[in-house]
């Protein structure tokens, strides 16, 4: 196998489907959509297992708690915040509905939408400029 053929398949010998060192055989951007499926199933949950889950709590069982809202919801877990200026993450530190990491990650995407929004400024200005040169 040549080394154009490993590109273009993304494997090192199709004939034992191993990828290539460093490519995970994920496309880049592909979404999981067991999250998106998690959710549906949470909201559609009975009452009667929501109840079940808090009788777990009251009972000190934490452990199996646990490990059913890892299974469910994942490690990763959906934040919903009342706004998107940094009080906003700093309140929501504060008050404990987010921790650090969950803080510190939302900040850095705020981040880079501002900047992605800021280099849409730069785009029509530049696109206003060159219209103005070219009279």
């Amino acid at each position: 196998m040549t080394e154009l053929d490993r590109i273009e398949t993304g494997y090192n010998d199709p004939k034992t489907g191993q990828f290539t060192k460093g490519n995970p055989g994920k496309p880049r951007g592909a979404r999981n959509a067991l999250p998106l499926e998690t959710m549906r199933r949470i909201q559609k949950m009975t009452p009667a297992a929501l109840d079940q889950l808090e009788s777990q709590v009251n009972a000190g069982n934490f452990d199996a708690v646990r490990w059913v809202l890892e299974r469910i919801v994942g490690k990763s877990r959906f934040v919903e915040l009342s706004g998107d200026k940094p009080t906003d993450i700093s309140d929501a530190l504060v008050n404990g509905e987010i921790s650090t990491d969950e803080a510190r990650a939302i900040s850095s995407t705020i981040e880079k939408l501002k900047r992605i929004e800021d280099l849409d400024a730069v785009v029509e200005r530049l696109a206003a400029l060159e219209k103005l040169l070219q009279g």
